[in-house]
């Protein structure tokens, strides 16, 4: 396998499991989810985060539990929509 190293200016990419603690943003990128949607995750306890210097970080071992539970579908839901809400507010008047 021929593997260009990481330019100076990028950071190596290692799996997400290698690194023990990883940035909110490279984890939501891996998984393939918004920073903001994690961030709401975090605020429902869906997802523990590790505060060090004001910036906060998953570690290898709730990365693994975040995947396992988002595989199981525990995530998964339906969306409300206000619009419809309002809509049937107005026809029952």
């Amino acid at each position: 396998m021929n593997q260009n190293p990481p330019s100076a200016n990028e950071a190596p990419r290692l799996p997400i499991v290698a690194a023990p603690f990883v940035s909110m943003t490279r984890f939501a990128g891996a998984v393939g989810l918004a920073p903001i949607t994690l961030r709401r995750f975090e605020s429902r306890g869906w997802l523990k985060v590790t505060v060090m210097g004001g910036r906060k970080y998953i570690t290898a071992a709730d990365q693994v539990e975040f995947m396992r539970r988002m595989v199981a579908g525990e995530f998964t839901g339906t969306v409300q929509n206000p619009c419809a809400n309002r809509q049937n507010v107005r026809k029952r008047v």
